[in-house]
């Protein structure tokens, strides 16, 4: 269920409500902050979200895209700092803004801005800066050494390192419970297609010319999954579900997509040290380009923010909204396992024999894509890397798993391969439609001595 929030897009300001950072504080109160340079509180969050009140905190920051929340203060990621807001006197107004790291290099390109902030368990900051792509989206302006690269900042904002380097325009990364540290990107000069990255410290991780290596790099690490075009050209954050409110999902990665206004579910599995995996979309459409995303702590439910700066499907300017969990069973496929036999399916609840053991009612299409200096890629066979288009992938039998939680697609002689389309009209076991497609990508193709017959769970 997709629930509004009355955001104060009509205030006495007259300032637009584009929102790019969101948090909670210890008692359900919200703060977001906007493209526009503001920071609001809201408070009276319930289930009816009909009274909730707002007042704005703070003003004239530089493109604050990204604010988190830690020990109940709010810090601020602009385009030129990391702003620690505090209310001396009790008002409700931030009255001292106070610089908390301000290392990052600032050049005037316009596309430069500055993303997400996260923090791990130890509590340094994660933010993540984009090129300074041109005006059409080709190339680069003037290039300094902060652009295209992921940043950290010490707990105590005394310290800052570049932590990564490569990357094109990414709108929002993610902290993992294990604090795994990911990262999107849009496509793009050297970015054939969206993609979700586990990033390593001093990894280089796609863009050469953004790499401040010399020579630049001629490979790259593999990313967890690139996404297909039609489903996301332009990304938000990745969050992880913390909550228990939200059943057998809990554990998940969830991607934002910005561009086309939807959340997925990533499906990863790690295999000899290597990540991989795919995503599904979830049936729901949101009202703007939504960016970041936090589990309330006080309701244990996912609040979306974002807006309607750049080319997006969204129809409004900026807004929040809630995606609540209702506790009736929710089947759709949350786990993949691919191997020289074929592939396993994971469910979070049993599918229903008759359409799932069907293999008529599954298709799966390969392709490739290529990593150049262009704008995006086309689609290439795997069996022909010089002809544009898809390999079809023979499904030669299914077969379910014993608590009908698992489905086995034999397609033996799976490869390595950038895009792995799986298609499927099945339905749940209380009858209830499931997610059509999945889009994967297969870094390794594990060994598989028994398939099908005894496997019960992938997570």
């Amino acid at each position: 269920m997709v629930d509004n929030l009355s955001a104060p897009l009509d205030n006495p300001f007259k300032s637009r409500i584009r929102i790019g950072g969101i948090d909670f504080f210890k008692d359900g109160r919200i703060a977001f902050s906007t493209w526009s340079g503001d920071v609001w509180i809201g408070k009276g969050i319930d289930a009816t979200l009909q009274h909730i009140e707002w007042k704005r905190y703070a003003t004239g920051l530089f493109h604050a895209l990204g604010l988190k929340i830690v020990d109940d203060e709010i810090y601020v990621l602009g385009r030129d700092q990391i702003t620690h807001l505090h209310d001396l006197n009790g008002d409700g107004e931030a009255d001292f803004y106070e610089c908390f790291n301000n290392d990052v290099q600032v050049t005037p390109g316009f596309h430069e801005f500055t993303f997400g902030l996260e923090t791990d368990s130890q509590g340094n900051f994660y933010f993540i800066k984009g090129g300074p792509v041109n005006p059409g989206g080709r190339g680069w302006g003037p290039l300094s050494d902060h652009n295209g690269c992921m940043f950290k900042v010490s707990k105590y904002g005394d310290h800052f390192e570049v932590f990564a380097t490569g990357v094109r325009a990414p709108n929002g990364i993610g902290m993992g419970p294990n604090d795994e540290i990911s990262t999107g990107d849009n496509q793009g000069t050297w970015v054939p297609v969206d993609y979700i990255h586990y990033v390593k410290q001093g990894e280089f991780i796609e863009v050469p010319d953004l790499s401040h290596r010399d020579p630049p790099p001629t490979t790259f690490s593999p990313h967890l999954c690139w996404i297909p075009y039609d489903w996301d050209r332009s990304n938000g954050s990745q969050i992880w579900v913390t909550s228990d409110k939200w059943g057998a999902l809990k554990g998940q990665m969830l991607y934002l997509s910005y561009a086309n206004c939807c959340i997925f579910e990533v499906l990863q599995e790690k295999v000899g040290g290597v990540f991989q995996g795919g995503v599904v979309k979830f049936p729901l459409k949101f009202d703007t380009g939504i960016c970041r995303a936090r589990f309330n702590p006080g309701d244990g439910q996912l609040y979306v923010a974002g807006l309607k700066g750049w080319q997006t499907n969204g129809a409004k300017d900026g807004g929040i909204q809630r995606v609540r969990y209702l506790g009736k069973p929710v089947t759709m496929q949350n786990a993949l396992h691919f191997t020289d036999k074929g592939i396993y399916i994971g469910f979070t609840n049993p599918v229903d024999s008759l359409t799932a053991g069907d293999a008529a009612n599954y298709s799966i299409q390969q392709h490739n894509y290529r990593w150049t200096s262009a704008y995006g890629s086309a689609e290439y066979k795997l069996s022909d890397p010089n002809e544009k288009g898809r390999d079809n992938v023979d499904i030669q039998s299914v077969r379910l798993s014993p608590d009908n939680k698992t489905v086995f697609l034999e397609a033996p002689g799976l490869q390595p391969v950038m895009q792995i389309r799986i298609k499927m009209n099945i339905k749940a076991a209380d009858g209830s439609p499931l997610p059509a497609d999945v889009g994967a990508t297969i870094n390794v193709v594990a060994p598989d001595s028994n398939p099908g017959v005894t496997y019960t769970s992938l997570r």
